[in-house]
């Protein structure tokens, strides 16, 4: 065989070898299409058989044996599908429909296998489907954050006992995201949340006062006031402004007369959050006491003392205008800076 004949040949194996390939490809691509073509249409035809049971709750055999027949991902993808677009009523049958489709199970026994990502999803479609806390409330144990996180938001949706204890705990979570998770769950709970933390910030060791004075002052119903009249005592600086940032939510006669109180209070931070408390509150019969606050030895406590009176009417307004012309030089100084403030003029025009 000479070269030439040599090089033909290597060149038609070569074809023939781009050939099979490219035959391959298109025909692969060709195959996918048709297989998407039909799974939409199996999808679009299961979708149609759910949407059209919602009334009665009841599929017929063959419909089910249908639904039976889908792969596990098309049965989870379409239920998770049509529960983020139906009511709790409809969420229940559709439980139930997972159940017997073995979809819930199989779910279930995804949340504790190896992978990550894999728990994550079964907790999210769980949470989706109302499952059980007793499936759920183990998740607030997973090594992932992720995992534990949706699992805060499980509770949100669907408290008891255990589940607000377990988000209490999680406040001193090691990942940022779950103690995120865990005062956002907590806020969102509101009154359902307010039993337990009022028991916990009973105690004023408590390891997490903190923070869960932090989710008091979101939800700041008139029931934490016993609270938060306690925690103005306490000796940590935090506690005390966090107490006095709770009574401002709280409003009303009582909580303004503790926050004039706390005007005393040996930290600048407090006694700053007491005087924009009694602005917010409007309680201008403690005027004469955020006047004393222009002569803080703190510049900071300075002004706001004099931009609480500013907001506190006619009563505030004459004793600032009193300092600027009669007061010692820094509460002076403090009522001219809030008084000569341009935005003042500005919304007076307003």
């Amino acid at each position: 065989m000479t070269a030439t004949e040599v090089v033909r040949l290597v060149l038609l194996i070569e074809g023939i070898a781009l050939a099979g390939i490219l035959l391959t490809i298109f025909g692969y691509g060709a195959w996918s299409r048709a297989a998407e073509t039909s799974r939409r249409r199996r999808l679009s035809s299961a979708r149609a058989i759910i949407a059209g049971r919602f009334e009665s709750r009841q599929i017929p055999p063959a419909d089910m044996a249908f639904l039976r027949g889908l792969p596990f991902g098309d049965q989870r993808r379409l239920l998770f599908e049509i529960a983020t677009s139906v009511g709790q009523s409809e969420r229940e049958w559709l439980r139930a429909l997972a159940r017997e489709l073995g979809v819930l199970d199989s779910t279930v026994a995804k949340t504790r296998v190896d992978q990550w990502w894999t728990r994550l999803w079964a907790a999210r479609f769980l949470t989706l489907l109302d499952a059980d806390p007793v499936v759920m409330h183990p998740l607030f144990h997973d090594e992932n954050p992720m995992v534990r996180a949706s699992a805060a938001t499980y509770v949100a949706q669907h408290p008891t006992v255990e589940g607000i204890d377990a988000l209490i705990a999680m406040l001193a979570d090691p990942a940022m995201r779950c103690r995120l998770f865990a005062k956002d769950a907590l806020m969102r709970l509101g009154s359902a949340a307010t039993p337990t933390l009022l028991t916990r910030l009973a105690n004023p060791d408590d390891a997490q006062t903190v923070s869960m004075l932090e989710v008091a002052g979101a939800i700041a119903t008139p029931e934490y006031l016993t609270t938060a009249v306690m925690h103005t005592a306490d000796p940590r600086p935090v506690v005390r402004l966090l107490a006095a940032r709770l009574l401002r939510g709280i409003s009303g006669p009582e909580a303004a007369d503790h926050l004039t109180r706390l005007l005393g209070d040996t930290d600048a931070t407090v006694r700053i959050a007491a005087a924009e408390g009694i602005a917010f509150l409007n309680h201008w019969t403690a005027s004469p006491a955020v006047l004393r606050l222009l002569d803080d030895p703190e510049s900071r406590v300075r002004i706001a003392g004099a931009a609480s009176l500013a907001q506190l009417g006619p009563a505030g307004e004459l004793l600032l205008r009193r300092a600027r012309s009669k007061g010692s030089e820094r509460a002076a100084l403090a009522a001219s800076r809030v008084l000569d403030d341009p935005s003042r003029a500005e919304s007076a025009a307003s």
